[in-house]
């Protein structure tokens, strides 16, 4: 029986109102499986110029960065690992490969800036056709500075996520869930789930 079915049937209620939870069940059961099927990602609109035509996969840098770019050692080891954990290097089925370049329109930052509330941020400009043309990426080491190595590697990562075109998601434990508390203090995710590489990989 389909939904279409379903509904007529309830319809006749007033003659087969025995059948009525029967016929609820069925149409509850099939919202479920519709909704169990839905993409669990957000997508932000925008994706990189330099993506292949076909096949695996982008090639995406950023500018290169030493332990002394930044203020704390912290944050090196945070953008180092949020960056690699995302390159189809460490992940095969991620079409992303992440490199390093001296000249690139990637850039990630550390700043220490107690007056916003964000702990991560990734700040683009565009081109037409709904296309990226550069991507900023802070960590507010402010706030992260006193998270635990895993939590603040989650605020890193997420950032790349945005950087490669994923929106935030709320009410899932993925790596896009917008608020670092819950993505990982509940939900213990610092890396790509397979709901955010699907993501990835229906743009590259």
């Amino acid at each position: 029986m389909n939904i279409t079915n379903v509904f007529k049937a309830t319809k006749q209620v007033g003659r087969r109102y025995k059948q009525l939870p029967i016929l609820l069940l069925v149409a509850a059961c099939m919202v479920s499986v519709l909704s169990s099927s839905a993409q669990a990602y957000n997508l932000w609109g925008f994706r990189w110029f330099t993506t292949p035509t076909s096949g695996c996969c982008l090639n995406r840098s950023v500018k290169s960065f030493t332990m002394s770019s930044f203020l704390t050692t912290d944050a090196w080891y945070a953008w180092t690992n949020g960056i690699a954990w995302w390159s189809h290097n460490n992940n095969a089925s991620i079409n992303v490969n992440m490199s390093y370049a001296s000249s690139s329109t990637v850039k990630v930052w550390e700043v220490q800036n107690p007056n916003v509330t964000w702990d991560g941020l990734s700040s683009p400009t565009f081109m037409g056709g709904g296309q990226f043309a550069t991507m900023d990426m802070f960590l507010n080491t402010t706030w992260a500075g006193g998270y635990s190595w895993q939590k603040r590697l989650s605020v890193t990562s997420h950032e790349v996520g945005h950087m490669l075109g994923l929106d935030h998601r709320s009410g899932a434990c993925t790596l896009m869930q917008p608020d670092s508390f819950t993505r990982w203090d509940s939900c213990g995710v610092n890396s790509a789930t397979a709901d955010d590489i699907n993501g990835v990989n229906s743009l590259y």
